[in-house]
């Protein structure tokens, strides 16, 4: 049996081989569910961190060609780089959108990867490249402590949907907490947005 308690140091961050796995798995569902397939191109700005890696196991656990860009890289250098790989998608921390914004081609599909700005920052810079009809999936972070820090969507989180043009908020069987459930349901209903509960992959 491996041993699942070395794994991979970032800063203070270290996450075990088992947990990049699951997360990766749960990258893949992703890829998968805006159409990502095998041989397309996935184009990854990221820090130098454990997400990174995240993000390019997925991309080939799924046959498809991970593409780092340097996220030092001017914004017609990262425009170069989507458009000669012809990448189907591609996955950027949220915080390093606003500066590339005008170089990413209109009807490349963006996965936003929340950094340290919050979910409501984040769906709504992340909408503002998807535009409308953008999905958001919600999950929590592969050993994430539930205990002290559980994942919450509430009303200001449809707000941050909506204006944001989004269709649809897609989350994790047990890892969210929604305030309120009935009526974000109705309040949900009543936008036209679709709310659905992925299950979660061991």
């Amino acid at each position: 049996m491996a041993d699942t308690s070395i794994g991979i140091r970032s800063g203070a961050r270290l996450l075990r081989h088992d947990e990049i796995a699951a997360r990766s798995a749960r990258a893949v569902n992703a890829f998968k569910s805006i159409g990502v397939d095998q041989g397309d191109c996935v184009a990854i700005l990221m820090r130098n961190d454990i997400d990174f890696l995240v993000a390019s196991y997925a991309a080939i656990a799924l046959g498809a060609f991970a593409v780092p860009i340097n996220w030092h890289f001017k914004p017609e250098e990262v425009g170069f780089v989507l458009r000669d790989c012809a990448a189907k998608a591609s996955i950027v921390h949220t915080d390093l959108l606003r500066a590339v914004k005008g170089a990413i081609p209109e009807a490349l599909l963006v996965l936003a990867v929340e950094a340290f700005e919050g979910t409501n920052r984040a769906i709504q810079r992340g909408g503002k490249l998807g535009g409308r009809g953008a999905v958001v999936i919600k999950v929590p972070k592969a050993g994430h402590d539930m205990r002290f820090d559980i994942p919450v969507i509430g009303k200001w989180t449809l707000k941050s949907l909506k204006k944001a043009k989004a269709s649809c908020l897609a989350i994790e069987a047990g890892g969210a907490i929604l305030l309120n459930k009935d009526e974000l349901i109705a309040q949900a209903d009543a936008m036209g947005l679709a709310v659905i509960v992925l299950e979660a992959q061991s």
